[in-house]
């Protein structure tokens, strides 16, 4: 068995070295036909040509396609120069002014929010969007979706007795009874359900004229009054928090020269980390990495040392050319392995973001003698009732959530006038084909069970009604309409508030504030901006920088065995011999449809692990609260566009969902040779698209983490972009790949069997062979087909079954 972990490892190692001449770019598609690849000649059969190996040394490596003159390229020395003047400007920010970086974020949010914001008497006319609130919420009916709830869950259980009915069991009166009883007991359901759900029909029916509507774009007409109410709340909040404290103005300054100061730096350093963020990190502690490049080559360098490798060779002459040939990496692979942990990814990462800012900023020193202005500008103002605001806002809140909810309600297909009407026709059939049944004569319509059931079950409606039925109930669990039906309610139940305090003297004189402030809009932004830049070099820290450094040195002895590298392919062609030309013959396209379907599975069960699915749901809250600020400054559109949040987690629900019932209810038991892998993927054939986007999300999230207003939000959004970026470099056609495996498990079985009954074996020494046609799985198993935990002991939690696994990986 051992045999065809070996061989696989070979496989992979071949397909890593390029060893007859396949372009290094090459992506076997396992839609292609699968065509040997076997080489024309044995003197030419293990040939690494320089340009194809130069190409693979990154794939060796786990960072991707890097040339290994890329590499050479980078400068080691002048980058951690370049880190100890980073470091020194993180130890040299003043964070006692955190109060003033606050106080510049207050007014910048000001001035932006109220841009081009206009006086009040000529704000747009607001009736109309109440008229609409109205009229919705009149043909809403939110009640007649929550009586229709109770009766629609009453109905299942009886329909899901008769799923797998059968008569053939019943003998006995009494059984016969119970049977007919069943059917009788969906007839009175139904008939008990159906007005609810006719009377919900209208209600959708009624509904149909505001399907087109935008609650969104109906509510532009109270931006303005929106816009106007939140800057009066923050000035007076940055009013309480300024003081007359010339001193905190100055070390504010000195924070604003030391950024300054590394500007320049960062102009002759910023490819470098672009660099390695982009080609070195994505690639490390990857499951997708697992048995590629040097991780393939340790395991296969550990199997080696034992006895029975040499079954696989001629004679110990070959074994020994065979080690030869390999050594070279071995040796390399000890001294060049570029995985790290996840957070020094992070933090490298997060490097090159903050040097990606400073080369688009402008020189900010003295930039801090400038709150003197903004705090003169908001002197123009006059105090305000913060009662009086708070209610005159209440509406305009309630407007956004039902914009948002409204949009969500007609998003919903369950909720759909075709949905709802296939829901009452399906109703209908059943109780016309179950109505004429009646309890008086039991002996008579038990005898008409199955042509009852056949009609039932004609195209497929009691499996449809019960599926319309389950998916209508799981939406209400997730949408309320009496929400909806509130939020429209108090768009315009106190409006006369809104309207009451924009008349109020003060409130009109308010632009005067506006007017300034926006006269200093470049000083504003300029110094906005350079706040943004020292809060992300605060949060990366003195720590942050030392891991960076540490992989800078890390990199520094991965370059100094380049020159190794570059040896192998002359000491492969030396050490040729039958037995690597002999695994060099394996069909390459196979080995790489099993390793595309397995390396699937693996990243299927890090997605889930990892809890991005938990995280991702977790940050919704908070996204929509920075989108709706966001919506405060002005259009949103671009970036939510970035954000399909909502369509990632469905999709990832729906995906996970389907993987886990299909990965857990796998009898491995039933895997008798590797042949009978084939049987798993086809049941994962089916699987549904998943849609993730990391990099979009991913930028989205940057936004946030920059701009937000509410430091306690930072955490979830760092958090979800340090899960995201373990996803980045992962193949998410898990689909296709599950599909494409088709037989290459059968294929790759009768190689091997080809392959190992052509050995010859030294009859000098004692090396007894399992025998080539059963080859049975046992727990060493393949090493890549091992990753797939199918081995389930019932005795064991997951935990110590968790452990066991990891434990025989290694063994591995």
């Amino acid at each position: 068995m051992r045999a065809f972990q070996c061989a696989l490892l070979l496989s992979i190692v071949i397909i890593g070295t390029n060893p007859d001449g396949i372009a290094s770019n090459q992506d076997p598609s396992p839609d292609k036909d699968s065509v040997h690849t076997a080489p024309t000649s044995g003197s030419s059969s293990f040939q690494l040509r320089a340009y194809d190996l130069h190409l693979k040394v990154g794939e060796l490596l786990n960072i991707g396609k890097i040339d290994i003159a890329e590499l050479k390229e980078i400068n080691t020395t002048r980058t951690l120069e370049f880190m100890q003047v980073f470091n020194k400007t993180v130890g040299n920010i003043d964070n006692s002014v955190i109060g003033k970086e606050k106080e510049i974020e207050l007014w910048e949010a000001i001035r932006k929010i109220t841009k081009e914001l206009g006086k009040v008497e000529d704000f747009p006319n607001r009736d109309k969007y109440e008229d609409d609130a109205r009229k919705f919420r009149s043909a809403l009916s939110y009640e007649t979706f929550n009586k229709a709830w109770p009766p629609l869950r009453a109905t299942l259980p009886p329909l899901r007795a008769l799923r797998d009915f059968s008569t053939e069991r019943s003998t006995t009166r009494k059984e016969k009874d119970e049977d007919v009883a069943q059917f009788i007991a969906v007839r009175k359901r139904i008939n008990k359900t159906l007005p609810f759900v006719i009377e919900l029909k209208e209600v959708i029916d009624g509904l149909s004229p505001f399907q087109g509507w935008s609650f969104e774009d109906k509510r532009a007409v109270l931006l303005k009054p929106e816009r106007l109410i939140q800057a009066i709340k923050w000035r007076q909040e940055v009013q309480a928090l300024g003081d007359a404290n010339d001193g905190k103005k100055a070390l504010l300054n000195k924070n604003f020269g030391e950024v300054d100061n590394l500007k320049e730096n960062v102009r002759l350093f910023g490819q470098v980390f672009e660099y390695l963020e982009k080609n070195f990190l994505k690639y490390s502690s990857n499951p997708s990495s697992d048995l590629r490049g040097f991780q393939s080559m340790t395991l296969l360098a550990s199997e080696i040392e034992d006895q029975w490798f040499k079954k696989v060779f001629k004679n110990v002459g070959d074994e020994k050319k065979m080690i030869n040939s390999l050594k070279p990496i071995f040796a390399l692979s000890t001294k060049s392995n570029f995985t790290t942990d996840l957070e020094t990814r992070f933090v490298i990462e997060d490097v090159n973001s903050i040097l990606k800012e400073f080369l688009k900023r402008k020189t900010t020193v003295g930039s801090a003698w400038y709150l003197r202005i903004f705090e003169d500008c908001g002197d123009k103002g006059g105090e305000i009732n913060k009662t009086l605001m708070t209610k005159a806002l209440s509406p305009l809140s309630y407007s956004q959530e039902l914009a948002e909810r409204f949009a969500d309600f007609w998003s919903r297909e369950d909720f759909s006038r075709d949905n709802i009407q296939s829901l009452l026709d399906d109703l209908k059939s059943v109780n016309r084909i179950l109505n004429v049944m009646n309890s008086t004569d039991h002996v008579y319509w038990f005898e008409q069970l199955p042509r009852l059931l056949t009609k039932l079950n004609t195209n497929g409606t009691m499996e449809r009604l019960e599926n319309t039925i389950e998916i209508l109930l799981e939406t209400s669990t997730t949408f309320d309409t009496g929400s909806l039906d509130s939020a429209a309610f108090y768009s315009y139940f106190s409006r006369g508030e809104t309207e009451s305090f924009l008349k109020l003297p003060e409130v009109i004189n308010e632009h005067e504030v506006y007017e300034c402030l926006n006269y200093w809009s470049d000083q504003s932004e300029n110094a906005y901006e350079a706040t943004r830049l020292i809060r992300l070099i605060r949060r990366l820290g003195v720590e942050g920088t030392k891991r960076v450094n540490d992989y800078i040195s890390h990199v520094e002895n991965i370059l100094k065995s380049l020159s190794e590298f570059e040896s192998i392919p002359s000491l492969m062609k030396e050490n040729h011999n039958d037995g690597v030309e002999k695994v060099s013959k394996i069909d390459k396209l196979v080995v790489a449809r099993i390793d595309k379907a397995v390396t699937s599975v693996m990243n299927l069960l890090a997605i889930r692990d990892i809890g991005l699915l938990e995280q991702l749901k977790a940050v919704q809250s908070n996204a929509k609260l920075e989108f709706d600020r966001m919506a405060q400054f002005g259009k949103k559109d671009e970036i939510k566009k970035l954000w399909p949040l909502k369509k990632v987690i469905s999709s990832l629900t729906k995906g996970l969902n389907y993987f886990e019932e299909h990965f857990q209810n796998f009898d491995y038991r039933t895997l008798k040779n590797l042949t009978d892998y084939d049987i798993f993927f086809k049941k994962l054939s089916g699987m549904p698209d998943i849609t993730v986007e990391p990099e979009s999300l991913i930028q989205v999230l940057n936004h946030f983490i920059k701009y937000t207003m509410d430091d306690t939000r930072i955490d979830s959004f760092i958090e979800t972009k340090k899960k995201l970026i373990q996803c980045l470099s992962m193949d998410m056609d898990f689909a296709k790949h599950f599909q494409g495996v088709g037989d290459a498990f059968q294929k790759f079985g009768d190689f091997l069997t080809q392959a190992l009954a052509e050995i010859v074996v030294d009859p000098t020494e004692d090396h007894t062979v399992d025998p080539v046609q059963d080859h049975t799985m046992d727990n060493r198993g393949l090493c890549c087909l091992r990753r797939l935990p199918f081995r389930r002991h019932d005795h064991r939690s997951l935990e110590e079954e968790a452990a066991v696994f990891q434990t025989e990986r290694k063994l591995c």
